[in-house]
């Protein structure tokens, strides 16, 4: 047995044992200047610590007797802590001393050693006001987000909400619209169908949609260079308006205030927005639905269009690119529309202007003739006069083709901002008097709408560019959506 070694270790009864793998089990923690009594069961057992309040240990009914058992315990009206310590004892207040002093402190703010009644009735009153603040802070949050997968196989071009209705379209540029409720229930699925027999089978490519609320109509812009109408409950095809020179990109529509004018506005791939001035529309979308033939669809083109006595074609030039968004404020009758380019990112101009959009009727139009000896340079033309030039002859006088060429507003008649990188989405609020713009510089920025110089204002946090931005008037709230899915209030 020489050469074995064993340790023994001394166990206390009192202390259990632990192996060596155990689990260590809890120790019990001893806590200075805890005091607890049977009368102090409630708070005690609640935490003897923790601060108490007046109106935590008194109810309000007893406030009044207590201030005059108060001024009857003291001379002077004045307290100080080992008299209030006392007469705190006294009352059956379910509190320690050690509680009762530390609100002592509390109320002697100004740490005079003493204290009154009327200090005691200012902390009540700052806690009473801080309560009622944090009640208005209290935001109820949903235990689990929702998440309803889109059947959209294609970009969104526009969610379009129903006032009335209290639910929302969401439009894809490939023609499908799907209806949401509030709880994102899908109530109905259609496809807008308006092919021609005579067209090839391709699905439509449609840039934008707009709901025309007063009329139960809905409104598309195609890449046919079309605008077609179709009827809201159904999503039957109604008409179209065919033949644009140009590819419309994005839609904006409102009533003017103090007339019976419609306004339908859009945005092309020219940089130009046209606007489409309508008197009594509704007569002119029945004379207009009515078709030449049975079985042809609905359609007339834009140059029959604006020969009309009821309507008013104007168009203007105001962008360097292809407009991004185009928006009709109704109360100012104006036009606010963006593009990608620095020089004339968001233009605001008067939807009319001071200067007549295009030239009177006793007022020749000059015919431009090329020379002969110009077939070189015909090459280097831009794609837009081309197309200008080609489509003079699709028009059966001068007078109508004048129409057609978009003009350039004064000075005195539109706002040019001039912001880095361009925009690309904006929101206007008429109430808070504010712009809001974002691009692809990932800034969003608050403008004065009669100020471009500078910003009032620089959001920073992005790190995709903003795709949407919109304005929520009644809680004073900002949300905007970039690339990357991530939304910011």
């Amino acid at each position: 047995m020489s050469g074995v070694h064993r340790t023994y270790r001394l166990r206390s009864n009192s202390v259990p044992s632990r192996s060596r793998w155990s689990t260590p089990r809890p120790e019990f923690t001893f806590v200075l200047n805890r005091p607890w009594t049977p009368g102090n069961k409630e708070v005690d057992r609640l935490g003897g610590l923790c601060d108490i309040n007046i109106l935590d240990v008194l109810k309000v009914e007893d406030l009044e007797k207590f201030r005059d058992e108060l001024e009857k315990a003291s001379e002077n009206g004045n307290f100080d802590m080992a008299a209030f310590r006392d007469f705190m004892m006294s009352w059956p207040v379910k509190a320690n001393s050690w509680q009762i002093e530390r609100l002592f402190r509390k109320i002697d703010v100004e740490d005079h050693g003493v204290i009154s009644w009327d200090d005691i009735c200012t902390f009540i009153m700052q806690g009473q006001c801080t309560n009622d603040k944090n009640c208005r802070k209290v935001v109820e949050f949903k235990p689990e987000t929702r998440v309803h997968a889109l059947i959209h196989k294609d970009r969104v071009a526009r969610i379009v909400p129903l006032e009335h209705h209290g639910a929302f379209i969401v439009g894809s540029n490939d023609g499908l619209l799907t209806t949401w409720t509030r709880d994102l229930q899908l109530l109905k699925k259609s496809s807008l169908k308006s092919s021609l027999q005579s067209q090839p089978c391709g699905k439509k490519w449609y840039t934008d949609f707009m709901y025309l609320n007063d009329m139960n109509k809905m409104v598309a812009t195609t890449g046919d260079r079309e605008l077609e109408f179709f009827e809201l409950s159904t999503c039957q095809f109604y008409f179209r308006i065919n033949e644009l020179d140009t590819v419309p990109m994005c839609l904006s529509y409102g009533k003017l205030p103090n007339s019976d004018q419609h306004a339908i506005v859009w945005g092309d791939s020219n940089g130009n927005v046209s606007i489409l001035l309508l008197r009594d529309f509704a007569d002119l979308l029945r004379r207009w639905r009515t078709p030449m033939h049975l079985d042809v669809q609905p359609t007339i083109s834009i140059a029959k269009v604006v020969l009309d006595e009821k309507v008013k074609f104007i168009r203007w030039q105001t962008h360097d690119e292809w407009v991004a968004k185009v928006h009709l404020e109704e109360s100012t009758e104006k036009i606010i529309s963006c593009c990608n380019r620095e020089n004339t990112a968001v233009v605001i101009g008067h939807i009319e202007g001071s200067t007549p959009p295009f030239r009177d009727e006793s007022c020749p139009v000059r015919q431009r003739r090329d020379p002969p000896s110009s077939q070189s340079s015909t090459s280097s033309r831009t794609p837009t006069s081309k197309r200008t030039v080609l489509k003079a002859a699709s028009f059966s006088s001068p007078r109508l083709f004048s129409k057609f060429v978009a003009k350039k507003r004064i000075s005195s008649d539109q706002l040019v901002f001039k912001i880095h990188k361009g925009v690309r989405v904006f929101e206007f609020s008429k109430k808070k008097n504010i712009l809001v713009t974002g691009g692809m510089d990932r800034i969003i920025r608050i403008w004065n709408p009669y100020l471009t110089k500078s910003s009032i204002g620089k959001l920073i946090g992005h790190s995709s560019p903003t795709l949407c931005l919109t304005i929520n008037v009644e809680e004073g709230f900002l949300i905007s959506v970039s690339s990357d899915s991530c939304i910011k209030v």
